[in-house]
């Protein structure tokens, strides 16, 4: 027979495991700190001896997790978009934009809502980190990680419906994502609830795509 010991894990757990699972948790709380370092004081302060004097841990630790600077950046966003792909798949998220474009409502303001919801659970340092600048060497290598791995999903759905192609794709995508930025930013000030943002930001984005409409 098996028994627990006293931290409640099996005595006959595999030590790789365990291992893995200690770090996968070291990393979840370096990340927990610098997205709360984001929030508090913006993202110029994230160093990897900031990080560090704050979990107790040593500097090179902290590299040992995330080489670079932007590694920092790129795994706050990465697992804002793991949690939203594991409540709304991605092939889901695609056709309620796809819905919304021609009309229907319900799945895409369930999105928005998804959306709103992990940012509000999460803190605002993704959104921080989305809405800063890209117009300098630091964030660049950064975004382009982003928009490759995450973000084209949605630029997908808007070249398929309204056959945007090469950099008008890109820029219609990013008036989007500003659009919806600022309607997060104002739900953040608790100028709007959210329903009211969900709502706000089919809207706006439906007033974007109205001229492209046929």
């Amino acid at each position: 027979m098996n028994h627990a010991t006293s931290s409640g894990l099996s005595a006959d757990a595999p030590v790789t495991n365990l291992r893995r699972d200690s770090a996968e948790l070291r990393r979840d709380q370096l990340l927990d700190i610098a997205a709360r370092l984001i929030e508090s004081e913006g993202i110029d302060v994230i160093q990897h001896s900031r990080i560090a004097k704050i979990a107790g841990c040593t500097r090179s630790l902290v590299h040992h997790y995330f080489p670079k600077r932007s590694d920092i950046f790129v795994a706050i966003s990465d697992r804002f978009y793991e949690k939203l792909d594991a409540i709304i798949p991605v092939q889901a998220q695609q056709q309620a934009l796809r819905e919304n474009i021609h009309g229907a409502k319900e799945n895409s303001l369930a999105l928005f809502t998804t959306l709103l919801e992990l940012i509000e659970q999460d803190g605002w340092a993704s959104l921080i980190i989305r809405a800063t600048p890209e117009l300098n060497n630091g964030f660049s290598s950064f975004a382009e990680s982003i928009h490759d791995e995450h973000e084209k999903r949605w630029i997908e759905v808007l070249a398929d419906e309204f056959n945007f192609t090469g950099v008008d794709g890109e820029i219609f995508y990013q008036m989007s994502i500003n659009t919806a930025n600022t309607v997060f930013l104002f739900y953040r000030k608790g100028m709007l609830n959210k329903q009211e943002a969900a709502e706000k930001i089919d809207l706006y984005l439906n007033q974007l795509l109205d001229p492209y409409r046929k």
